[in-house]
């Protein structure tokens, strides 16, 4: 996913893999475990260009993204 330096950036987390799982978001302090079925939602202001990264601390290094945050044009 690519944002604009400002924007708001909400990922949604959906408990489908295994009976659950830990996820770890930089810039966020709390780990979120989500349950099979679960939902969870955090929102994060992209206020510095660079990347945003969150993994799962289950299922590393299959389950792992980025947020890339350019510079406001």
């Amino acid at each position: 996913m690519v944002v604009f330096q400002g924007a708001p950036v909400t990922l949604h987390f959906t408990g489908i893999q295994g009976p659950s799982y830990r996820i770890q978001v930089d810039g966020h302090s709390e780990i979120i475990e989500l349950k099979r079925g679960e939902v969870k939602t955090v929102t994060l202001a992209a206020d510095t260009p660079g990347v945003i990264g969150f993994r799962s601390l289950d299922h590393l290094p299959s389950m792992q993204g980025s947020v890339v945050v350019l510079p406001h044009p």
